[in-house]
């Protein structure tokens, strides 16, 4: 499938959703692994902070990605409110600052990867990976 584009470690830097921003704490370096067996994991300064398998649908104009075994908080949703508009999050992780959503979509331009969360709204996080490594 798909997936052998995304391959490899991915270093996270940076989130940007509307007019906030956030980045990686400077010694804390957040890295996303996709494996050829399509399972992930994420690691925090060299630590496992959690892992799963993957999907993809590449039957959209955007690939389409889900992250399975997301723990925490598992089938919860919280609600953010910024100014008039309120965000629902669906199944995510939170590791050193990044947050990862079940349902993103995925893109690769030249050594970056971009995840963006799914459904897409005006304020939707869009957060940028460059590979590291092989």
């Amino acid at each position: 499938g798909t997936g052998q584009l995304y391959n490899g470690q991915w270093q996270w830097i940076g989130t940007s959703s509307g007019l906030l921003s956030t980045s990686p704490i400077i010694d804390s370096p957040v890295v996303l692994s996709f494996e050829t067996d399509n399972s992930y994991n994420v690691k925090l300064a060299g630590q496992l902070s959690f892992q799963g398998t993957y999907l993809t649908d590449s039957s959209t104009f955007w690939n389409n990605i889900k992250f399975n075994n997301i723990t925490q908080p598992f089938g919860d949703t919280t609600s953010v409110t910024v100014g008039n508009i309120t965000e629902a999050y669906f199944n995510y992780s939170q590791i050193g600052r990044l947050v990862i959503y079940q349902n993103d979509e995925i893109s690769i331009s030249g050594d970056t990867l971009t995840l963006l969360r799914y459904p897409i709204t005006p304020e939707t996080p869009v957060s940028l990976f460059k590979r590291i490594g092989n």
